[in-house]
């Protein structure tokens, strides 16, 4: 009988749905001259994996707010922060046509308290190594982005960069190595 039951809560435990899994991987970022921050993760909606983010400015957390869309699946986050409180927060994500791993992005403007649109901010000429990406914000508002990319055509990985000059501008990205 004890066998019984524990094939059964094995069988149950197994066939679950991923419902229970609401978030995972939480990245956070603090400006150690304002106290203000962010931090991002991934949410189960119900239908796909999306990134959701939260502003923390003057001690208190902002309203959480889905950040990507809901069209292809978003994991692992990567978040920046400059001293003007403004956000950058990049992920990866699955083309819906090509299946390839692209990054994504987006941007958040403190003094308009508002989320740029996501866009993919890399192309389907290349797959996007997992866990091979950075970002960073300066003082200005610029952006940068790094990453370890495999080319299709050529099946080289190179190390690229793209970068972001104002505010959800994103610029093509360039070869930094072959």
């Amino acid at each position: 009988m004890k066998k019984l039951a524990a094939l059964m809560v094995l069988f149950v435990c197994a066939f679950t749905p991923l419902t229970h899994m609401n978030a995972l991987i939480p990245r956070a970022v603090i400006d150690q001259t304002t106290g203000n921050g962010a931090a991002a993760w991934n949410f189960f909606d119900g239908t796909e994996f999306v990134i959701q983010a939260s502003i923390l400015k003057n001690g208190v957390w902002g309203t959480t707010t889905t950040i990507s869309e809901s069209l292809n699946t978003s994991m692992d986050p990567r978040v920046a922060i400059n001293s003007n409180g403004n956000v950058a927060v990049i992920w990866q994500g699955n083309d819906p046509i090509t299946g390839l791993t692209l990054l994504y992005g987006t941007t958040y403007n403190q003094s308009l308290a508002t989320w740029a649109s996501p866009a993919a901010i890399t192309t389907t000429s290349e797959n996007v190594l997992q866990d091979s990406y950075l970002v960073s914000i300066s003082s200005a508002d610029e952006v940068l982005v790094t990453y370890s990319a495999t080319q299709i055509l050529t099946s080289v990985n190179s190390i690229r960069a793209i970068f972001c000059p104002s505010y959800g501008t994103w610029a093509a990205p360039i070869a930094l190595s072959p």
